[in-house]
């Protein structure tokens, strides 16, 4: 697996872990919509916002990577109004991939 794939796994398992313990409360509705479409499709993908600022080869990188893990089936992808990814989310394999890469003590940086 390659390094960036590796870095995508483990960046979608952190950000869903925070996302699933940061339920806005029912009557912040304008936050609460947003966590919504996050907790049904998984995290905003944003290359830039996932892994800082980067020159448009490695954001090519990110972009090929994601499309092989979703080739492997490691994660699912979201189009919000059928046009650009927007979201990446781990399958039942992503999870247990980015939990053997974190157990082996790589990080996503």
């Amino acid at each position: 697996m390659k390094s960036e794939e590796q870095q995508i796994l483990l960046r979608c398992r952190e950000l869903t872990s925070l996302l699933e313990a940061s339920e806005p409360p029912a009557w912040q509705a304008w936050d609460h919509r947003d966590w919504e479409v996050e907790y049904e499709h998984g995290p905003r993908y944003l290359a830039g916002k996932w892994f800082g600022p980067q020159d448009e080869r490695m954001r090519m990188r990110y972009r090929r990577a994601v499309d092989s893990l979703e080739r492997a089936g490691l994660v699912t992808t979201h189009r919000e109004w059928g046009g650009k990814l927007t979201h990446l989310a781990l399958t039942a394999a992503g999870v247990d991939a980015a939990e053997l890469l974190a157990a082996e003590g790589v990080t996503d940086g």
